[in-house]
C-alpha cells in the first residue's frame, strides 16, 4: 500500500512538473505567429499607400510583418490580439505546468514577435513614405495604434490567466469581437479572388463573436453579481464593437475630411450611431448570443442537478 502511495505521488509530480522556460518562450512565439496567419498567407506585401514616395504596383511593394494601412487597422489589431488570446487560453489550461517563470517567458515570446514586427514594419514604411508632415503623422498614428493593440492583447492575456470567472468572460468577449476581421481576412485574403462559396461564408462571419460570447457567458454562468455584470458587459461589447469598428474604418478611409478633424469626428459619430441602432445589424447577433448562453446555463444546471452526491 505504501509503495502504491509513493508511486501515485511520483506520477502526480510528473504530471504537474512545469514545462521548461524555453518551451514556454517557444509557445509564446508560436501563438503570436499563429495569430498573424491571415496576413502571412497574403504574401505579406505592404498594402498600397496613399503617401508612398513612388508609383508602385501591389507586387512591387516591400515585404512587411504587419499590414500598416488605414484600411487594414482592424486586421492589424486582430492578428496581434488573437495571438495573445491563444497564449492566454493555453496558459490558463496548463496552469499546473507554468511554474514560477513560465508566464514571463510566455509573455516574452509574444513580445519578441509583436514588438519585432512593429519595429520592422515601421522601418520599412518610413523609408518609402513621402517626406511630408502628413506622412509622419500617418506613420506615427499606426505605430501608436500598434502599441495600444499590443497592450490590449496583453491585458486580455492577463485576464484569461489570472482573473476570476467574471474577468475571463469579459476578456473572452473582448477577444471574440476581433474574430470577425481575422476570419474575414483568412477566408478572403487580400489580393486573392473570391467565389460564391467564400462570399456566402463571409456573410456568416459576423455571427462568430455571438457564438463565442454566448459560450463564454454559459461557461461563466450568472450565479453571482460579478458574473451577471460580466455577461451584460459581454453583450454590450457584442452590440457596440462592430458599430465602433465600422465607424473607425469609415472615418479612417475618408481622405477628404482628413484636414477637417471636427467634421471627421462628426462623420465617424454619425456612422457609429447608425450602425449601433440598425436592428438588422444589431438584433440577430445579440439574440444568438443570448440563446446560446441560456441553453448552456440550463444544460449545466440540469447536469449538475442530475449528478449524484457521494457521501464521504
Amino acid at each position: 500500500m505504501e509503495l502504491n502511495n509513493h508511486s501515485d505521488d511520483a506520477t502526480q509530480q510528473e504530471v504537474s512538473r512545469p514545462f521548461h522556460l524555453g518551451l514556454w518562450l517557444a509557445i509564446g512565439v508560436a501563438c503570436a505567429v499563429g495569430g498573424m496567419l491571415p496576413w502571412v498567407i497574403t504574401g505579406m506585401r505592404l498594402p498600397l499607400q496613399n503617401l508612398w514616395a513612388t508609383q508602385s504596383l501591389p507586387d512591387e511593394m516591400p515585404y512587411v510583418l504587419l499590414p500598416f494601412n488605414q484600411y487594414k487597422i482592424f486586421l492589424l489589431a486582430s492578428i496581434m490580439i488573437l495571438g495573445s488570446t491563444t497564449a492566454g487560453l493555453l496558459a490558463r489550461g496548463l496552469h499546473d505546468r507554468i511554474g514560477r517563470w513560465g508566464l514571463p517567458a510566455l509573455v516574452a515570446g509574444i513580445l519578441i514577435v509583436q514588438v519585432g514586427a512593429v519595429v520592422q514594419t515601421t522601418l520599412v514604411v518610413s523609408r518609402g513614405l513621402q517626406e511630408r508632415p502628413e506622412a509622419t503623422f500617418y506613420l506615427s498614428m499606426l505605430v501608436i495604434g500598434s502599441v495600444l493593440v499590443i497592450a490590449l492583447g496583453l491585458t486580455i492575456f492577463w485576464l484569461l490567466v489570472k482573473a476570476p470567472t467574471a474577468g475571463v468572460v469579459i476578456a473572452a468577449a473582448l477577444a471574440a469581437v476581433f474574430t470577425t476581421p481575422w476570419l474575414a481576412a483568412l477566408l478572403a485574403p487580400m489580393g486573392f479572388p473570391t467565389n460564391p462559396v467564400i462570399d456566402q461564408l463571409l456573410g456568416y462571419v459576423r455571427f462568430v463573436p455571438a457564438v463565442l460570447i454566448g459560450m463564454a457567458i454559459a461557461w461563466g454562468g450568472v450565479r453571482t453579481v460579478g458574473r451577471v455584470f460580466a455577461a451584460i458587459t459581454a453583450l454590450g461589447l457584442l452590440w457596440l464593437s462592430p458599430a465602433l469598428m465600422t465607424s473607425v474604418s469609415s472615418a479612417a478611409g475618408t481622405r477628404a475630411l482628413v484636414r477637417f478633424p471636427a467634421e471627421l469626428l462628426d462623420y465617424g459619430y454619425s456612422v457609429l450611431v447608425l450602425s449601433a441602432t440598425t436592428p438588422s445589424l444589431v438584433v440577430p447577433p445579440l439574440l444568438l448570443a443570448i440563446l446560446i448562453a441560456t441553453v448552456g446555463i440550463i444544460a449545466q444546471r440540469l447536469v449538475s442537478n442530475s449528478t449524484p452526491t457521494v457521501n464521504p
